[in-house]
């Protein structure tokens, strides 16, 4: 177990390099978040397991740049009562606002938030991209044909969104290990989100070596090995074909850890209260 651990650990080192591949027709703002989004969730993690919890909540909220991904964990958050993180969450949500009043005031305040408002009548991205974003979004586009309405594409997208949501959380208290129950919200977050491009899909960096390094562990199943490096190559393998075969393949991917993790969990959990009670 310890030799993959190092493994998973030696991955991320070629794992960032080839997400940057795919960020390259990113602006470079978006290429700053591609190096921030996954430092900020990491930091959250680490300060998790070590009990410090307000900085582990403020460090959460230094990823509110990205308030699309970072706004389901910090749901989650409140799902674990993890009241001393929240609160941390909110104090660097706090100190973030009075930065931004510092540096652009109030006006500017109000202009990006009417900018976030328009979004709901025109979509920020171009016509036909949405196929190159690896979440629900991204799969419908996919899957639907090119007569259906736009409209009909995004109820769709909010109805499944909130049946994965209800569906994952409602067992929240089931996942016994940090690592797994965190690196299901971040894949769920994922998912859910209706705005995602390839350099900000860079966060699943975290869940899927996580999630890597807990299904090579000698105790869990072959199913659940074969299925977990099954969803990893191809989220690193197909990538090299192009963005618009890479991108729905790291979708399909994640989509089917979080179902193959999310079923682990919980099956891990009533396998040990059987055996308990036995």
């Amino acid at each position: 177990m310890v030799l993959y651990s190092k493994i998973a650990e030696q991955l991320s080192i070629f794992a960032y390099p080839h997400c940057n591949i795919l960020s390259g027709s990113a602006c470079d703002g978006s290429r700053t978040e591609f190096h921030h989004a996954p430092g900020v969730f990491d930091s959250l993690l680490r300060f998790s397991r070590e009990e410090s919890r307000i900085p582990a909540g403020f460090a959460l909220a230094m990823g509110m740049f990205k308030f699309i991904l970072v706004v389901p964990v910090a749901f989650w958050l409140i799902l674990e009562r993890r009241w001393k993180s929240f609160a941390g969450f909110l104090c660097g949500c706090v100190l973030l606002f009075f930065v931004a009043f510092w540096l652009v005031g109030m006006s500017g305040i109000v202009a990006y938030v009417r900018l976030l408002a328009g979004f709901g009548k025109k979509a920020p991205e171009l016509p036909g991209t949405e196929s190159i974003m690896p979440n629900l979004r991204g799969l419908l586009n996919i899957v639907a044909p090119g007569t259906t309405p736009g409209a009909w594409i995004t109820v769709t997208t909010l109805l499944l969104s909130l049946a994965l949501l209800v569906w994952v959380d409602s067992r929240l208290s089931l996942y016994r290990s940090l690592s797994v129950g965190f690196a299901i919200q971040v894949l769920l977050s994922c998912m859910i989100s209706y705005h995602l491009y390839p350099h900000d899909a860079a966060v699943l960096i975290l869940p899927f070596l996580l999630l890597l390094n807990y299904a090579l562990q000698d105790a869990n199943q072959r199913a659940l090995k074969i299925a977990v490096m099954a969803c990893v190559s191809c989220a690193y393998l197909f990538p090299f074909l192009g963005l618009y075969v890479g991108m729905p393949a790291i979708g399909a991917a994640a989509l089917v850890l979080l179902i193959v993790a999310r079923n682990a969990a919980v099956k891990e959990t009533v396998l040990s209260a059987t055996h308990a009670r036995s």
